[in-house]
């Protein structure tokens, strides 16, 4: 019976994906079941499975040689000495991976900026899965974790994950309502609530001198809330007719007064010079729906694949309406979406375009992410050592390394968020509301003039 069991485990570990260790058997001796591989038959069957996993993952290749395809991409994988070496977050990942595994890089460099597009039949054209399918390759650089592609190629462990976006020219307009701005909702409501009860402060004290003194009340709540305001806004007078605890309260308000514009002129200069940017969408459907945006992508990239295959509804519907544009070359791309007076948004992966920094002009993503892709590196369905280069890329992680090179590489080159480090004059934009309110001001002034002259003639 023992032997029995004993082919069936060993048939089993030697079948399945995935080594258990969980398994128990019942012993006679205890009357109690124990661990499988605490047998020692059992334990010697483990023992060999895991020292054959273990050769596997500490292989060495003994300086073979493994031909790299590839295309340039601005710090992602850049060629040297005439394009027999590599560099880039891309190509240290693997040059560190050839000294720790004692194995050499051919790189095999191609013009087609593709990794891979297929025919009606599902065989690959252009690109460099053309290459692996036609066993020119072994490793492929980079590329996009889709299951399609699994048929050609084996993937190694996700390198990061990226996301695919829309990158557009910021136009950046002035806040038009900054004064509104520079306090808070609670904070107008305090300094309202305030002047209104130092202004009822001041008429009841007035009026109960009056009632006292035995005169006439010269002034009326009106006059208290117009000279009061007045106060506040630095103009700080007062009829003389006004008895010493009406002026008492005047001089807390000139004191408040003096706190509240001190504090709106301290922040005065950064909320006039204040700037905002309104995303004109946030996705493809708002993008065709509510804008004039043309989209752009480049030839052989992912998005072209979509556009070009209407994998969604919202993709067939730009197709429909030819609203987006392929490019056959980076720099035609952004000349065309920097340079033209027309509105174009760059349909983009978030890591290569943070990887590109500036490049012509400033690029801004807008709206949510479209969708997110993990990136690994391809290599053929022959490649026998996958495990080992897995453990590799693994120990890079465990280390730091790999954050290391994605931070050196792709998100200390990233450019998007502009510093604007000189002053610009102010312009009318900025100021144009306090014109506004010193013209309503001056044509209020200018009706009740006219009302207090028509008043005066006709009573006289």
């Amino acid at each position: 019976m023992k032997k029995l069991m004993l082919l069936v485990v060993t048939i089993h570990i030697f079948t399945k994906p995935v080594h258990s260790v969980n398994g128990v058997i019942w012993n006679k001796k205890l009357e109690n079941f124990v661990p499988i591989f605490s047998v020692p038959t059992f334990a010697t069957v483990d023992y060999e499975i895991k020292n054959q996993s273990r050769k596997e993952e500490i292989t060495t290749f003994q300086g073979r040689r493994f031909r790299f395809a590839c295309y340039e991409e601005l710090n992602m994988i850049i060629t040297e000495a005439n394009g027999t070496r590599i560099t880039g977050i891309i190509g240290k990942i693997w040059n560190i991976l050839s000294e720790y595994l004692n194995f050499t890089l051919i790189p095999v460099v191609i013009n087609d900026r593709s990794v891979g597009i297929t025919n009606s039949q599902g065989k690959y054209e252009r690109g460099l899965l053309k290459f692996m399918q036609e066993n020119k390759t072994d490793v492929i650089s980079k590329m996009g974790a889709y299951n399609v592609r699994r048929k050609i190629s084996q993937f190694t462990i996700p390198l990061w994950k990226t996301r695919y976006r829309l990158y557009v020219q910021q136009e950046v307009i002035h806040l038009p309502t900054w004064m509104l701005k520079l306090f808070s909702q609670k904070v107008w409501y305090a300094i309202l609530i305030t002047y209104l009860s130092l202004s009822m402060c001041s008429y009841l004290s007035q009026a109960i001198n009056s009632i006292i003194m035995r005169k006439n009340l010269k002034t009326d709540l009106r006059d208290h809330l117009f000279y009061n305001f007045g106060m506040i806004c630095g103009q700080s007078y007062f009829p003389k007719n006004s008895y010493k605890s009406s002026r008492m309260i005047e001089l807390w308000l000139g004191l408040f007064s003096c706190l509240i514009r001190t504090a709106f002129g301290a922040l005065l200069i950064g909320y006039m010079s204040q700037t905002i940017f309104i995303p004109p969408f946030q996705d493809l459907d708002s993008l065709l729906d509510e804008t004039t945006y043309d989209i752009l992508t480049l030839n052989g990239s992912l998005p072209y694949y979509l556009f070009n295959q209407k994998i969604f509804s919202v993709y067939e519907k730009a197709s429909r309406l030819k609203r987006y544009i392929v490019m056959n070359s980076i720099e035609e791309m952004y000349k065309t979406i920097c340079l033209s007076e027309k509105l174009y948004a760059l349909y983009e992966s978030e890591d290569v375009k943070m990887a590109r920094e500036i490049y012509f002009c400033r690029l801004n993503p807008v709206g949510f992410s479209l969708f997110s892709s993990w990136i690994i590196s391809g290599l053929s369905l022959n490649f026998k050592y996958k495990r080992s280069i897995d453990i590799g890329l693994l120990k890079l992680y465990e280390v730091g390394i790999m954050d290391l090179l994605k931070y050196r590489w792709i998100k200390s080159k990233n450019e998007e968020k502009e510093i604007i480090k000189i002053s610009e004059p102010i312009i009318l934009e900025q100021i144009y509301l306090i014109l506004l309110i010193f013209g309503a001001g001056f044509l209020i002034s200018f009706i009740i003039l006219v009302f207090e002259n028509l008043i005066f003639y006709c009573k006289n």
